[in-house]
């Protein structure tokens, strides 16, 4: 296995640094005042000794979970997760973010929905860490009062590591509710809120399917537009969307993402 074999160079690699990190002083100034020198500098070894054993003690509690996400296991994983954060109550970070990456490989996002008001009840201090993640079954069930609540409790919490996405997704529960005035307030004030292209180009994209225009509504879309198109090939723009591919609502809303990508790049949208 692969993890294993990185685990067991990894340990001979520091392992050989050590030695030769101790021997030094034997080699240049004897076995008397390496002695002498170890006597005075023990705790740099101690120190040594501490961070191998804690990354070594870091690799041994996740094994397991090294070991399925290696093999491709994602029920095995999902499982192995589920113990840990609703059994033994360990909600960390890493291991959240992991079952809900689960739950999308197994096309089960609906299990997200349990996990949230999971931590509705025993952590809700969280709940702004994973506001995007958490939103990704909100967004499948075709309820658009329902992710308005969501996003519209969230939007405003400066707790949130993704706030102008939130915003962004708020004005698009809006859009999707016919409420095209309130999403088009939204809209407008995000670009400045980002510097993620993507979220610019979508922002931009929205605000031009909506009708009439106002001359400060579309003044704004043939500028961003034109800057988009000016700072990025169709190459380059292909990279910035694989660079945003960790963020769930990216992947979920991937035909809104190629509609937006050929509005802002195809030769027939040049003169727009």
């Amino acid at each position: 296995m692969k993890f294993k074999l990185i685990f067991v160079l990894f340990n001979g690699i520091v392992l050989l640094s050590f030695l030769f990190v101790f021997l030094i002083p034997v080699f240049f100034l004897g076995w008397e005042y390496s002695r002498t020198f170890w006597a005075t500098n023990w705790p740099l070894a101690a120190l040594f000794l501490v961070i191998i054993g804690g990354l070594n003690t870091y690799f041994a509690v996740n094994w397991k979970m090294f070991g399925l996400l290696e093999a491709e296991n994602w029920r095995g994983l999902i499982g192995h997760l589920e113990e840990r954060i609703y059994t033994q109550r360990r909600f960390r970070k890493q291991h959240v973010q992991l079952l809900i990456n689960g739950y999308i490989l197994v096309s089960e996002p609906s299990r997200i929905l349990k996990l949230e008001e999971h931590f509705r009840e025993h952590r809700p201090d969280m709940i702004p860490l994973f506001a995007l993640p958490f939103g990704v079954p909100h967004l499948l069930m075709n309820d658009h009062e329902d992710l308005e609540r969501y996003y519209g409790e969230l939007k405003n919490d400066p707790r949130c590591t993704d706030r102008p996405w939130i915003e962004w997704s708020y004005a698009f529960s809006l859009l999707l509710q016919r409420r095209a005035d309130e999403a088009r307030d939204v809209l407008m004030a995000v670009p400045s809120q980002t510097r993620n292209p993507l979220l610019k180009a979508l922002s931009f994209y929205l605000l031009d399917a909506m009708v009439p225009h106002e001359q400060n509504v579309k003044n704004a879309v043939l500028e961003g537009k034109k800057a988009l198109r000016a700072r990025f090939s169709d190459a380059q723009w292909q990279k910035e969307i694989e660079k945003n591919r960790a963020n769930l609502q990216v992947v979920v809303l991937q035909k809104l993402v190629n509609d937006a990508s050929l509005w802002i790049f195809d030769a027939g949208n040049q003169a727009a």
